[in-house]
């Protein structure tokens, strides 16, 4: 997780305990992205030596054979790679121009799709290689996302309102591949969602009326269901082994989808 008000990264176990973090102690920090607060209690220390970060507003696995490591945007443009070791080992600063908004987030994002590590920041998007060398650089012709998920075969997705749409790393757009037009896959009555991919390469979708779905190839649904009887507030998800993770407001939410599926099924079909 990407603690942004607490200036650190922080790993879960799957009972929710946080059992690593990085980021420094504790302390009064005065770091934020408008100045808007001058002096607070965070969790982590803020600062620009490798492994401390201000204002983290996302992360992205990078999955390796014998453990995982991970990529942080931070508020200040500044992305750093830490290795499978937990150390970090790459870090620059994105050549914005300009400052990150705030908001759920920050109007930022990075993933890692076909071995480039991807970075939007406002209606611009950089790709790099895994040790920071610059790629490519473009214009996102479809505005400010606001939300990102890595797609299979290198691609990766942006989120338009409720548009999911398909780009390669030179900014390449390939086109919609989830939308509201016709029939929705995703259901009515919901406003924000999120996507991403499982472990298989499998797309997910949550929206904010608490269904989830996943699909067999995007646009075509395996199976869809209620992981919650309450509306989520800008859910950010992850899914592993059919167990979806999101987050709502100060917690997150835990819910076996399969499980959750079979029980719905049974309850429309009894013996």
């Amino acid at each position: 997780m990407a603690d942004t008000g607490n200036n650190r990264v922080q790993r879960f176990n799957t009972a929710g305990k946080a059992d690593k973090s990085w980021g420094g102690e504790a302390t009064i920090a005065n770091q934020w992205f408008d100045g808007t607060k001058k002096y607070y209690v965070s969790g982590g220390t803020p600062g620009t030596d490798a492994g401390h970060f201000i204002t983290p507003v996302d992360i992205a696995i990078v999955h390796g054979k014998k453990a995982d490591g991970f990529v942080v945007l931070d508020g200040t443009d500044r992305v750093t790679v830490v290795d499978d070791t937990g150390m970090p080992a790459y870090q620059w600063k994105v050549d914005n121009g300009g400052s990150m908004e705030a908001g759920v987030g920050g109007a930022g994002f990075v993933e890692v799709a076909g071995g480039k590590i991807i970075v939007i920041i406002g209606s611009h998007g950089w790709a790099y290689d895994m040790v920071g060398q610059p790629k490519a650089d473009w214009d996102i012709p479809d505005g400010t996302p606001n939300g990102a998920v890595p797609l299979p075969g290198g691609k990766f997705g942006l989120i338009f309102g409720k548009n999911l749409v398909m780009y390669s790393y030179d900014g390449f757009r390939h086109g919609t591949i989830l939308s509201d037009e016709g029939e929705d896959t995703r259901g009515q009555g919901w406003e924000s969602w999120d996507a991403c991919l499982d472990q298989k390469g499998k797309l997910w979708v949550v929206t904010d009326n608490g269904v989830a779905t996943k699909y067999k190839k995007p646009g075509v649904v395996d199976y869809q269901v209620a992981i919650t009887d309450f509306p989520l507030e800008m859910p950010r998800i992850a899914v592993q082994d059919d167990v979806v993770y999101v987050t709502d407001r100060d917690k997150i939410v835990r819910v076996d989808a399969l499980e959750a599926h079979a029980k719905a099924e049974a309850a429309s079909n009894p013996p």
